[in-house]
This record gives C-alpha cells, sequence and structure tokens, in this order.
C-alpha cells in the first residue's frame, strides 16, 4: 500500500506539469503567431510584400486561422505569387463555407480567387501521333 501511495503520489505531482506543458507551448506558439500576423500587417503597410507573407506564413503555421490565411492570400497576390494566392483564397473560401459568422469573409475570399482565374498561368501540352 505504501508503494502505491508513492506512486500516486509522484503521478499526482508530475501530472500538473505534463498537462501545462502543452498548454504552456501552446500559448508561447499563439502569442509567437499574433506577433508575427502583427509583423506582416505592418510590412504590407510598407509594401515589404516578401517579408510580410514570410511573417504570415510563419503565424499561419503556428496557429492557423482563415483570418491569417486570407491575409497571406492577399500579401502572395501583391508580391506577384498569383497562383499560391489563388489556392490560399479557396482555402478560406472552403474553411469559411456555411458558417454564418464568417460569411463576409467567404464572400471576399470567393470573390478575390474568381477575380484572379484570369491571371493564372497555363501549361497546354500536345502530343502528336507522328
Amino acid at each position: 500500500m505504501i508503494r502505491s501511495q508513492g506512486l500516486m503520489t509522484a503521478c499526482l505531482t508530475l501530472l500538473p506539469r505534463a498537462v501545462a506543458t502543452p498548454i504552456a507551448a501552446a500559448q508561447k506558439h499563439s502569442a509567437e503567431a499574433e506577433q508575427r500576423f502583427r509583423d506582416g500587417k505592418k510590412l504590407m503597410a510598407e509594401k515589404q510584400f516578401a517579408e510580410a507573407c514570410e511573417a504570415f506564413e510563419t503565424s499561419n503555421r503556428l496557429d492557423p486561422t482563415s483570418a491569417t490565411l486570407i491575409n497571406l492570400a492577399d500579401c502572395r497576390e501583391k508580391n506577384a505569387q498569383i497562383q499560391s494566392a489563388w489556392i490560399a483564397f479557396l482555402e478560406v473560401e472552403r474553411q469559411t463555407r456555411g458558417d454564418e459568422k464568417q460569411a463576409a469573409l467567404n464572400k471576399t475570399a470567393k470573390e478575390r480567387a474568381i477575380g484572379l482565374e484570369a491571371r493564372l498561368s497555363y501549361l497546354t501540352v500536345s502530343v502528336s501521333r507522328d
């Protein structure tokens, strides 16, 4: 019984650390994601699009949200990365589809994706039967 109590005490002592560590890591990632998002907005205002896109990409990797992704899509369009902007707008549209709270974001993403379609590059391969 004493041995069981010791094991239980050890588990109860270590359990809060085991739970707190992922929470602390998530909070750290969230704070870093927020900072990188703000950096991206600032860089966009300064028309430093390549750096802004990098900041938004980091923010989205750390804490993916539709708001970050649509900013990344906008940034990529301004940075002449048309195909990846189009893909990101389509992903925002997909993520927000059917969500009444995000209807405006969905509409914007859909319209922006449609607007980019004419600017996409296509490759056609023809093979002759000679």
